[in-house]
């Protein structure tokens, strides 16, 4: 147990000793064991593969532990009368008397403590929003395959360059994706194509070239065997959220575009794959190694290296993206797929700062 007579500590060192293999004494301090002398009498050197794949994902939540220092870091130099909920994640709990750190089958955790849930701006929170939101992806994918429908998965994206900030792309893109499932246009549509509804996922990266780039993924839903009536019914979204973009002075090229019809679960899992924090579950929260642009995640490892560029891009991040939903289950989707309907409600997580 962590005595909290004294100031508030952040967990993340204690974190670090239970998942590396260190015990905790009664002051609540680590103590690091003696490293492991190799016996080689009858020994092998091949590593045990459960082992190695333990150590492999404890090292990765010690990773987002660190990272989360350096978010937390980040905003706090943001002038600013509130402090998002990230900055104390992890700390002790405003009602708390006392904060445990308690294993349950090996896994460590803790109680006492205050967590932020933020989907957006929590390394350590982020995975497990990333993983609800990807059960909620395959809830309706499993719904529409049950009626032998089709899922088309739509990307919309809009050209951006440097000069482009964050908010304005993040506005233009989901005004122009809201407009093109409005009116006389959209209600014809969903009586052709036997539209059910649709999931929106946006998912935001950022290169140093092109600047920011902000794009939806968006699952429309169609009650429809028909393959060719259901690739023509993400084509139209397509077509016609273009034509807003278009309207209000962006522009688009169809090839940045994607409308891929999915309809085996087996398929779902290699799109899911293809790297994006919409849908991805396996590397959530973790950087996008490999793969073109940086994820927020990148930018904040860059400025925790001293990279002042990055770390006011994470800021400009931090200030357009909290609050903004993602896979929400609509009332009426649901109704259509006999599931239940969910929202994305984020909780940000933030107080406000003492009065001086």
């Amino acid at each position: 147990m962590i005595d909290l007579n004294s100031p508030p500590q952040h967990l993340s060192d204690a974190f670090e000793s239970l998942f590396s293999g260190g015990s905790f004494g009664a002051s609540g301090t680590s103590v690091r064991p003696q490293a492991a002398q190799l016996d080689k009498r009858a020994a092998t050197l091949t590593p045990d593969p459960k082992t190695e794949a333990e150590g492999l994902k404890e090292a990765v939540q010690i990773s987002r532990w660190r990272l989360k220092h350096t978010v937390a870091d980040i905003l706090r130099a943001v002038d600013s009368e509130t402090t998002p909920g990230v900055c104390k994640c992890g700390t002790a709990g405003h009602n708390s008397d006392a904060v445990y750190l308690t294993r349950n089958g090996g896994k460590a955790g803790v109680k006492g403590v205050f967590y932020c849930d933020s989907p957006w701006l929590c390394p350590t929170c982020a995975p497990r929003r990333a993983a609800e939101r990807a059960d909620k992806v395959l809830q309706v994918f499993k719904a529409t395959e049950a009626k032998r429908g089709r899922v088309i998965f739509v990307t919309l994206t809009v050209k951006h360059d440097q000069k482009d900030n964050l908010s304005a792309l993040k506005k233009m893109v989901m005004d122009a994706c809201r407009k093109a499932r409005q009116g006389k246009p959209w209600a014809l549509a969903v009586e052709r194509y036997d539209i059910a509804g649709v999931m929106v996922g946006p998912e935001v990266t950022y290169s140093p070239k092109h600047g920011w780039h902000f794009h939806l993924h968006v699952a429309l839903v169609v009650l429809s065997d028909n393959d060719q009536l259901a690739e023509e019914a993400g084509e139209w979204l397509m077509n016609r959220y273009r034509t807003y973009i278009h309207q209000t002075g962006g522009e688009t090229s169809r090839q940045a575009q994607d409308v891929t019809v999915v309809w085996r679960e087996e398929d779902l899992a290699s799109y899911m794959s293809k790297g994006s924090a919409a849908w991805e579950v396996s590397s959530a929260g973790a950087t996008k190694k490999g793969k073109k642009g940086l994820t927020p995640w990148d930018l904040a490892a860059n400025a925790s290296k001293g990279n002042a560029k990055a770390a006011r891009l994470f800021q400009e991040y931090a200030a357009t993206m909290p609050g903004t939903r993602s896979c929400v289950i609509t009332k009426g989707l649901a109704d259509k797929l006999g599931i239940q309907p969910a929202d994305d409600a984020d909780e940000p997580g933030i107080d406000e700062m003492p009065e001086d």
